[in-house]
């Protein structure tokens, strides 16, 4: 993958989360003390350009 913004190549940001990937958002409601039940949200893999340093997530393939 390039970047957006200077066409370098980009770098997967490693994370200790689901699979090595990020939650982009949580999707569920919160209760009145503010916690959420279950956590569930948009699983994405995320991209960082050592060049200029803007972060890139990959969306999953919607069916």
């Amino acid at each position: 993958m390039e970047c957006l913004n200077c066409k370098s190549r980009l770098q997967k940001m490693p994370s200790n989360g689901v699979e090595g990937k990020y939650i982009l958002a949580d999707l569920q409601p919160h209760d009145e003390s503010g916690y959420r039940k279950v956590k569930d949200g948009i699983v994405v893999d995320l991209f960082y350009c050592s060049n200029c340093g803007l972060v890139h997530p990959k969306l999953p393939k919607q069916n």
